[in-house]
């Protein structure tokens, strides 16, 4: 199956609004299993500790064997946070502040955010589109949906990054080997569209930026799953 073909998938498979509809809560964990390895998407813009609370000990002990045995995970913001070592989140707010580990550890750094000021739980007042590139290509500017996400920190030989936030350079979107399998976490959504932001709840500068790259979010998709195929 090609890169495209995954893209198409992934991309049905992972609407934040139809998943938050259908199944009634701000996340979704996923198993595509018409994939080949499946794929395991953990995609949210909200908090991570949803996951914590429901997937604590056994839970992510069978995340962790099902892609240390070959499969993939895609942690897209909040699911970026969770796959990290630590999360540093909203440091100095006292209703939002989040420092702690956790346990799927795919990278062994800190996934620290909101990358950019102004997140807020209860409105997208904050959303906005970030600007990536590949590094040593810092003049190839690519822009994505951000609302709320990460940069990591990184040791050397830990992991790799596809790509780093290009105002103020660090990781944004890092990959990972893990026994057979591979996982990637982003700060940022490559999934989502100006289509998906079509309502009044959403800035219109945001959708406006977002339609005029609509290739880009693609390319940084190709990007992840070209390094998930990676054999």
């Amino acid at each position: 199956m090609n890169v495209n073909s995954i893209i198409g998938i992934i991309k049905k498979n992972c609407n934040l609004r139809t998943a938050q509809k259908n199944l009634h809560t701000n996340f979704t964990v996923l198993i595509t299993t018409n994939l080949v390895p499946p794929v395991l998407c953990v995609d949210t813009t909200a908090l991570d500790t949803p996951y914590h609370d429901k997937l604590h000990g056994t839970g992510n002990r069978v995340i962790r064997k099902f892609v240390e045995q070959g499969g993939w995970y895609l942690g897209l913001c909040a699911g970026g946070y969770y796959g990290s070592a630590r999360i540093d989140f909203s440091d100095g707010d006292p209703e939002m502040e989040i420092k702690a580990a956790r346990e799927l550890s795919f990278i062994p750094g800190t996934a620290i955010g909101p990358r950019y000021p102004g997140f807020c739980y209860h409105d997208n007042s904050g959303e906005r589109v970030a600007t990536v590139s590949v590094p040593g290509s810092s003049e190839d500017i690519l822009r994505v949906y951000f609302n709320g996400g990460c940069y990591f920190t990184v040791s050397e030989g830990g992991c790799m990054v596809l790509f780093e936030y290009s105002d103020v350079v660090s990781p944004a979107v890092v990959g990972c080997v893990v026994g057979r399998g591979r996982a990637v976490l982003s700060g940022v959504h490559p999934e989502v569209t100006a289509e998906e932001l079509m309502d009044p709840t959403h800035l219109d500068t945001v959708m406006e930026q977002l339609h005029r790259h609509a290739s880009d979010s693609l390319r940084v998709l190709s990007t992840i799953f070209n390094f998930l195929e990676t054999t």
